[in-house]
């Protein structure tokens, strides 16, 4: 029994992406019984490939020898059809005011500092699809916002001792309406962004009706197992060639709405001390990875990226540092860490910041991190 694999693709005469598929057709054509041309429009060609592949070579067989960037192009062309219902016109209906702009460039912040997009079999055999967002469980409010402006998706606090909390959305036509068109318009600015794209491709292809289970199953298969490279930067960054090297390159990029979602949820307001006698206000923004991100930050916040043997970060103890982000953050964030910046700001501008007193604020925002609500909390 031959095994028949249909693949639409399109032929780019003049470039790399044309000269390695001709070279790969090639290789192949021991399999390629009928390789048809539909049409031309200038240097651009569009074939038709009807694979019959002996019964000893099965479509799984063939794509474990075909390259990963021939793979690629053809997984391109596969959700290229599939595209269409990820435009603009599907955004939340709930979000289409004149804030909506601020609201997308925030969450996509937030995803890029705690977000997760997930695929996985389970044990049925089944590809489950998840775009999650994880907290602490005192900031179920922040949660709770998102889906609120989202209007899709659930909340959960699953029975764990890390005490974290979820907002996750697993429906795959609501990802793909809901999700998908923010995260194509508002690009990732980290190394996220590569994990994205594989969410993407994988779940236009489990929503492909023209592929079969097994076709699906052995695409979706190869994107899982795709590895992201070390030195992976966001596409949003070649707009400045991939270098930080001003206020305004960075600012190109990097959205004020952004840097608010990203510290919300990798951002840190605190109290440390400086000597036996001695304690200042702290902000600090750490990144393992996506050094770029954090060079960005520094830029806009008048900052430095300090580099550490297994992180980098941004984090800064100076007064006059200090007095501009308690502006550049007040009345901005949604969550819980608006709390904290609220003590933080309000502590900085007393004007006598004797020992005692910083010491009862560092112990008041230790403590509301450690504060649990119910997990039966809703948002009013």
């Amino acid at each position: 029994m031959a095994s028949m694999f249909l693949v639409l693709v399109n032929l780019l005469n003049t470039t790399r992406c044309g000269k390695l598929l001709y070279s790969e057709i090639n290789t192949y054509s021991i399999y390629l019984n009928n390789v048809k041309m539909l049409s031309t429009w200038g240097q651009s060609a569009w074939v038709f490939i009807c694979m019959n592949t002996p019964a000893v070579i099965t479509v799984k067989g063939f794509l474990k020898g075909i390259s990963l960037d021939f793979f690629n192009f053809l997984i391109s062309k596969i959700i290229q059809e599939n595209s269409s219902e990820t435009t603009r016109s599907d955004f939340p209906s709930r979000t289409t005011d004149k804030n909506s702009k601020n609201f997308y460039e925030w969450l996509v912040g937030v995803t890029d500092g705690d977000g997760t997009f997930h695929f996985s079999k389970t044990q049925k055999g089944i590809w489950s699809f998840t775009f999650k967002i994880g907290q602490s469980n005192y900031n179920l409010r922040l949660l709770y916002y998102i889906k609120s402006m989202l209007g899709v998706g659930s909340v959960s606090v699953p029975n764990s001792k890390d005490n974290c909390a979820e907002y996750r959305v697993r429906n795959i036509k609501h990802i793909i309406q809901y999700i998908l068109p923010i995260f194509d318009q508002y690009l990732l600015l980290t190394s996220k962004h590569f994990n994205y794209t594989i969410f993407k491709q994988a779940i236009l292809i489990m929503n492909d009706s023209t592929l079969t289970k097994e076709q699906k199953d052995i695409f979706i298969s190869k994107l899982k197992s795709q590895i992201m490279p070390n030195d992976y930067v966001s596409p949003a960054w070649q707009t400045i060639d991939n270098m930080v090297t001003t206020i305004d390159s960075a600012m190109k990029v990097l959205s004020k709405s952004w840097l608010i979602g990203f510290t919300e949820a990798e951002g840190s307001f605190y109290i440390v001390k400086k000597g036996s006698k001695r304690l200042v206000h702290a902000f600090e923004i750490t990144q393992k990875l996506d050094i770029i991100v954090l060079e960005a930050i520094a830029k806009i916040l008048g900052l430095t990226v300090t580099k550490k043997k297994t992180y980098n970060t941004v984090v800064t103890t100076n007064t006059e540092r200090v007095k501009f982000l308690v502006t550049y953050y007040h009345k901005t964030m949604k969550g819980m860490k608006a709390l904290e910046y609220r003590i933080w700001a309000r502590s900085f501008s007393k004007e006598n910041k004797d020992f005692e007193l910083m010491s009862k604020i560092q112990n008041l925002m230790r403590n509301i991190r450690s504060i649990r609500l119910d997990k039966n909390f809703k948002l009013k």
